[in-house]
């Protein structure tokens, strides 16, 4: 379930106010059967999994006058919880817990953040800046009963980092834009599975994998056509990536764990859409993206395959509404 809560209000001491406050709950059930991992023989396997996260976050904007130009400040905090727990089952008989592959992990985030607009003419610039903080904990839920995978409960390492951003946007003519950007990005993720018999909770940190992307682009309209263009670059000193975990080689389950490897990732993307008329629109999008992973066994960067960056790729479409409120769509990659 997901239930979510906003109120905005227009004048709060002469600025926009915006307040959020939202709860999700996921349970995910799996039961399957690795036969290709038994010869073709049954090899069941079950298992429990359950999600929350509760967030709350407060946004005020204030619009004001620099000389002759028009600007914005944007700022507030943000409060986030997540929960994990993911529970091995006996197949056999579903209500007996046998082990964990993640055990109950929680992660609080804070964030406080500001956030500048300025338009000089045809100019615009923007940038910001975000702090966060981060505290987690392997939880209690069944670490009394001795089950393979049990982390110790107790505090993770404290964890913290700054983000920030900034971009130009030029208007060359009415309907056309060039801008460049760039901004820096946080991943976190695997907390589960770093706390698997996890002896000492504060050795583990929930350190973030900090990225960085550029992008330089233009954008226009010329009449019934609007299109765009833009190139991007995006690279990581530690992206999150998975392993097998070497201790159970060749067992029908074998969880993953946690690997940090530097990345990056380049391409391009073309936009074009054209109204011809109110009954028929057609336009079209190309991708090419490469990409690089380190290879530490090698000591250099690999390419990266198709099943994480996208191969190069033409897709074309076309819109027919020949009586409203009937629409035909055709699409071709």
């Amino acid at each position: 379930y997901t239930i979510a809560a906003t109120l905005e209000a227009d004048e709060v001491l002469g600025q926009s106010l915006f307040l959020a406050a939202f709860r999700q709950a996921q349970v995910f059930r799996q039961r399957a059967n690795f036969q290709d991992f038994n010869g073709g023989a049954p090899d069941f396997f079950s298992d429990d999994r359950e999600n929350s996260t509760t967030g709350l976050r407060l946004t005020l904007k204030r619009p004001f006058a620099v000389g002759g130009a028009d600007a914005s400040v944007e700022y507030g905090v943000d409060y986030q919880r997540n929960r994990l727990l993911r529970l091995l089952l006996d197949p056999a008989d579903q209500s007996v817990v046998t082990g964990f592959i993640a055990p109950e992990v929680t992660l609080n985030t804070v964030g406080v953040f500001g956030q500048g607009d300025l338009r000089i003419g045809r100019l615009r610039l923007t940038g910001g800046v975000r702090q966060e903080f981060y505290r987690g904990s392997i939880g209690e839920a069944f670490a009394g009963l001795g089950l393979p995978g049990t982390g110790t409960p107790g505090d993770f390492d404290n964890a913290g980092l700054v983000l920030v951003n900034g971009g130009v946007i030029l208007d060359l003519a009415a309907a056309l834009q060039i801008y460049s950007s760039y901004n820096q990005g946080a991943e976190l993720t695997q907390l589960g599975r770093a706390a698997r018999n996890a002896v000492d909770p504060s050795l583990i940190s929930p350190e973030p994998a900090i990225s960085d992307q550029y992008e330089i682009g233009i954008r226009g309209d010329a009449g019934p056509v609007n299109f765009s263009a833009a190139a991007f670059y995006s690279e990581s000193d530690a992206a999150s990536l998975l392993q097998p975990d070497p201790s159970c080689a060749g067992q029908s389950f074998c969880p993953l764990i946690p690997l940090r490897v530097p990345q990056r990732v380049w391409g391009v993307e073309g936009t074009i859409n054209w109204r011809a008329a109110d009954w028929l629109e057609t336009g079209g999008v190309f991708t090419w993206q490469r990409g690089e992973i380190f290879d530490e066994d090698l000591a250099r960067f690999i390419p990266f395959g198709a099943d994480t960056v996208s191969p190069t790729r033409f897709t074309v479409y076309t819109t027919l509404t020949p009586v409203e409120p009937l629409s035909l769509f055709a699409q071709a990659t």
